[in-house]
């Protein structure tokens, strides 16, 4: 392994760990309720009595997977382009 994919591989790991600890802190819906803020009717705020809000964790996690989903897609697209074009490559060097 280069030490341009190690490091690659240590931001990939810190930016992970970053989101993780981000979405700990949020609360979720019942910690909103539980220390008296209100839940906004969409689910997706937590209220609190001057106005201020902040996401809830529920709401982010269900974003988070969307784009996970998008990531693989995406990914996997381009890992079949790969393939295709090596395939081709090779190809073309037989003859």
């Amino acid at each position: 392994m280069t030490n341009r994919q190690r490091t690659l591989m240590a931001l990939v790991a810190a930016a992970l760990a970053v989101g993780a600890l981000w979405l700990w802190r949020l609360p979720t819906a019942e910690m909103c309720s539980r220390s008296g803020r209100m839940v906004d009717p969409t689910r997706r705020h937590c209220v609190a009595l001057d106005g201020s809000y902040v996401q809830l964790r529920e709401h982010v996690e269900m974003h988070a997977t969307e784009v996970g989903w998008v990531l693989l897609l995406i990914g996997s697209t381009l890992f079949l382009l790969w393939l295709v074009a090596r395939r081709v490559r090779l190809g073309r060097s037989n003859e």
